[in-house]
């Protein structure tokens, strides 16, 4: 598994000298608030957060099926936590837009998911698609809490 060591990025700014770099808007998801919180609060480390996601992999959806065929039930609930953290928490206003940069999110978000998980990309991107799912879940949780 690779991981990209966040204090050495800094480093890679003479190589932005020689590359073409531009300012990006990553598309974000609207923001709902239920319970009095955003959907983002009710994560894999708190306790409302992990029950959404277990009700989550066990609904009929792409993202569950992938998680349940290659994880083992002990490690489902922290995968699709991570991969719910390069969901919500890895979209920038003002992304800087470069090689280098691309190289080293691709690292970050699909090489850094664990064994489980070598290319995240695609689970990324179902995950993404079935984020509404998931908060519905979590609506549902909120309200009942």
């Amino acid at each position: 598994m690779r991981q990209v060591l966040c204090p050495f990025v800094s480093l890679l700014t003479p190589l932005l000298a020689g590359e073409t770099a531009r300012l990006i808007n990553d598309p974000l998801p609207s923001e709902v608030i239920f319970g009095g919180a955003p959907t983002w609060a009710y994560d894999m480390f708190v306790r409302e957060g992990r029950q959404a996601m277990k009700a989550f992999l066990c609904r009929d959806n792409e993202t569950a099926h992938w998680i349940r065929e290659h994880a083992p039930p002990s490690e489902r609930i922290n995968l699709l936590g991570n991969i719910l953290f390069a969901v919500e928490g890895g979209l920038l206003q003002s992304r800087l837009n470069w090689e280098t940069g691309l190289s080293l999110r691709g690292m970050a978000e699909h090489e850094s998911q664990g064994v489980r998980c070598p290319d995240g990309a695609a689970l990324i991107e179902m995950m993404r698609a079935e984020l509404p799912l998931l908060n519905e879940i979590r609506a549902g949780i909120a309200s009942a809490a």
